[in-house]
C-alpha cells in the first residue's frame, strides 16, 4: 500500500503507512522493509523530512501536556527534555522549556517526582535482587539487597530488602554462597 502512494505521489500517506507498519510489526521483514522504505523516502523529500520533525515535536508536546494534566511529572519532564534536546528551535521546544520549568520551580510536585522516582528506583533494584537469585548469582543478589537498605534507610523498600536479605542468608550456608559469587 505504502508503494502504491508513493508512486501517487502521496509520500504523507506513504509514510504513515509504513510507520504503522513499523510499529504494528517490530522484528519483521516487513518492519525494516518499511524502515529501509522510510529512509529512502525521507532522503529523497526534504520537505517531508521538516513536516516529520514537526509532526514528531507537536505529538511530544501532547504527550507532555497530557502528562502534565494528569500529574504525572516524571514522564512529562522526559518528553520536554527531548523536546529541548532536538527541538528546542521549534515552537513546541519553547512551550516544552515553559512546562518543564513550571513543574521545576514547583517544590511540591518536584518532591512527588522525586518520592516516585525513589520507589521505582528501589523496585527496579529488588526485582534485580530477584533476577539474581534466578540465575544462581546469590552474592550479587545479596549485594543488590544491601544497596537498597543502603539507597533508602528507614524506607519500606529497605525493610522488604532487609528481610529478604535475612531470609536468603538462613537458606543460604555460607560456603554455598561463595560458591556462588562472581566476580
Amino acid at each position: 500500500r505504502a508503494k502504491e502512494f508513493q508512486d501517487k505521489g502521496k509520500n504523507p500517506e506513504a509514510l504513515e503507512v509504513l510507520t504503522e507498519t513499523m510499529r504494528q510489526f517490530p522484528g519483521l521483514k516487513a518492519s525494516a522493509d518499511a524502515s529501509e522504505m522510510v529512509a529512502k523516502l525521507v532522503q529523497a523529500n526534504s520537505q517531508l523530512r521538516v513536516d516529520q520533525r514537526n509532526k514528531r515535536a507537536q505529538e511530544l508536546l501532547t504527550q507532555a501536556q497530557d502528562f502534565y494534566k494528569s500529574n504525572d511529572f516524571i514522564p512529562c519532564l522526559d518528553r520536554c527534555e527531548i523536546l529541548l534536546s532536538q527541538f528546542g528551535d521549534l515552537p513546541e521546544g519553547r512551550k516544552g522549556f515553559a512546562l518543564a520549568s513550571e513543574i521545576k520551580n514547583n517544590r511540591e510536585w518536584m518532591q512527588n517526582a522525586v518520592d516516585v522516582t525513589t520507589d521505582r528506583l528501589g523496585g527496579m533494584c529488588l526485582v534485580l535482587a530477584d533476577s539474581y537469585l534466578k540465575a544462581g548469582e546469590v552474592r550479587r543478589a545479596q549485594d543488590q539487597l544491601r544497596r537498597v537498605i543502603q539507597m533508602f534507610p528507614g524506607s519500606r523498600l529497605a525493610e522488604s530488602a532487609q528481610i529478604r536479605l535475612t531470609q536468603l542468608q538462613a537458606t543460604v550456608p555460607p560456603s554455598a554462597a561463595v560458591q556462588n559469587a562472581r566476580p
